[in-house]
Formats: C-alpha cells, structure tokens, sequence
C-alpha cells in the first residue's frame, strides 16, 4: 500500500511538472518556464526570454547577465520593494547589456526608480516599452535640517548608454 501511494505521488509530480511546464510565464527558445526567475536563471548571455503573460515580481529584478526581454505587449510589475535595494526595481549593472521590448515595466509606486543603468560599461536598450515610474519620496540630507521632496524617475542613467527606441 506505501509503494501504491508513492507510485501515485510521483505520477502527479510528473504531471504537475508537465503541466507548469506547458503552462510557464516565459520562454527561451521551445522551453517554457514557470516563473521568470526561472527564466532568466536559464538564459544564457545574448539570448531572448518571451513573456507568455502579465508577471508580477516582488522584491528587485536585477541580473548580471546580458539578455533580451521581449514582453510581447504583456506587463513586468513591481509588488515590492526589496528591503537591500530599495530603489530601484530593474537593475542594468556595469559591464552587462539588457534590452526590454514589446512591453510595459510598471514600478507600481514602490521604487523611487522604475529602470537604473548605472556604470560606464552598462547598456540598456527600450524598443517599444512604456516605462512607469517610481514613488515620490521624502529625504533629508545630513545637513538639512529639513525634509525634502524628491519625485520618482522612470529612467535613472548613471554613467550608463541608453538607447531608446518607439517610446
């Protein structure tokens, strides 16, 4: 009866892995994957990751790695802020080149900044995206003896090259 019932579990582990599969949220070339985590986890430098539906991402979504994202037309949204990296939600590092195409990057008022390219060696690319920005937020300088408001960026370009196409 114990081997039936382990029999039975891994037959729905395989199918339930089979169904995620056929069902995932992104996809490198034919391999579909469940989470864009997942996906970006998988490309390798210089491939295309095609969103296969609305995705919501909590925390930052940054990667060391050079890559496409083709959204075709669906939305990357921020749920949260990420308590190390508060603010920003997509992260261009130095000596790496990401493109976002075909899609919409929502900041979702969480992040001061929707996109930061920073670094003389980083690259960003936007082909046909809608950028919406980050949160208003209040700052106090260590010689300020009071508080200021800043609004938040889309785009925050530091030393980086941006490339900005049908925006």
């Amino acid at each position: 009866m114990k081997l039936m019932r382990v029999g039975i579990a891994l037959v729905v582990s395989a199918f339930m892995a089979c169904f995620t599969q056929a069902e995932g949220v992104a996809k490198i070339g034919d391999t579909k994957y469940a989470t864009i985590d997942a996906a970006i986890g998988a490309v390798q430098n210089g491939e295309t990751i095609e969103l296969l539906s609305d995705i919501t991402v909590s925390g930052y979504f940054v990667y060391n790695k050079s890559f496409t994202i083709d959204g075709k037309g669906k939305t990357i949204t921020c749920a949260s802020a990420n308590t190390n990296y508060p603010n920003y939600f997509v992260n261009v590092a130095n000596g790496y080149a990401q493109t976002f195409k075909n899609v919409t990057i929502n900041a979702n008022e969480t992040v001061p900044y929707a996109i930061q390219c920073i670094g003389s060696a980083s690259k960003l690319t936007l082909d046909n995206v809608i950028v919406q920005g980050g949160k208003t937020m209040k700052t106090k300088g260590k010689n300020d003896n009071y508080s200021k408001t800043r609004l938040g960026y889309g785009i925050h370009v530091n030393q980086g090259t941006v490339i900005a196409k049908d925006l």
